[in-house]
């Protein structure tokens, strides 16, 4: 349960982080020809949108992995009630936080998106 709910999306997020590098790559190359076009910026900001959203999953989910584990291999008694419940709570509120990613994101996508669809049709 813990490879697949912990270091699969780990995985995930260190692709992502290849991502970010090939994006910023790419752009510190397409800065040297003065021409960022619309699609280049979109992809960047959608590649920050991922890497924020694995961000928030691994920051919400690591203390919840950390408490699990520490009652796996000690006595859950020597873990304070408080203790496994905030990091429980704070876990199960991540589904909270990435609407709000996306809606940040979508006001400055849309502009965006927009440009690169009128530019191909």
């Amino acid at each position: 349960m813990f490879i697949l709910c912990t270091i699969l999306p780990a995985i995930t997020i260190i692709c992502y982080l290849g991502v970010v590098w090939w994006v910023r790559k790419t752009s510190h190359e397409m800065q040297n020809f003065n021409r960022t076009s619309n699609a280049a910026k979109l992809e960047k900001k959608l590649t920050l949108m991922a890497v924020l959203i694995s961000v928030g999953f691994l920051s919400a989910w690591t203390p919840y992995a950390t408490v699990s584990f520490w009652s796996i291999f000690h006595s859950s008694e020597s873990i304070p009630p408080i203790v496994t419940l905030l990091p429980c709570l704070f876990a199960k509120s991540s589904t909270a936080y990435n609407p709000f990613h996306v809606l940040y994101f979508q006001q400055n996508l849309s502009a965006s998106s927009a440009a690169v669809v009128r530019k191909f049709t």
